[in-house]
């Protein structure tokens, strides 16, 4: 599936390139409100956010739908988005 990045403005996605991945779409049953889509995934006709933040109280939630193998979990652009992600999250 391709993954595009939406945001590029933001501390999360900065140098994350679209890139093409062999893992697994996750499919959401609804939209949940609130939240900033920083990258969708594109697998034929469907498309799901890929990586999304939102404000929880006073906390930070910053989700990744990629990763289900080794294969996504070794891609630089994987590791550069959730390590970017998770640095935000914890406020840095």
């Amino acid at each position: 599936m391709r993954v595009e990045i939406l945001d590029t403005d933001h501390s999360i996605t900065a140098g994350v390139p679209e890139v093409s991945v062999s893992d697994e779409l996750y499919v959401l049953d609804c939209t949940p409100t609130g939240l900033s889509v920083l990258a969708v995934a594109r697998l034929g006709e469907d498309t799901q956010p890929s990586a999304y933040i939102r404000a929880w109280g006073a906390g930070r939630v910053f989700y990744v739908g990629l990763g289900h193998d080794a294969r996504c979990l070794r891609a630089e652009p994987f590791r550069l988005l959730a390590g970017q992600g998770l640095t935000w999250a914890a406020g840095r």
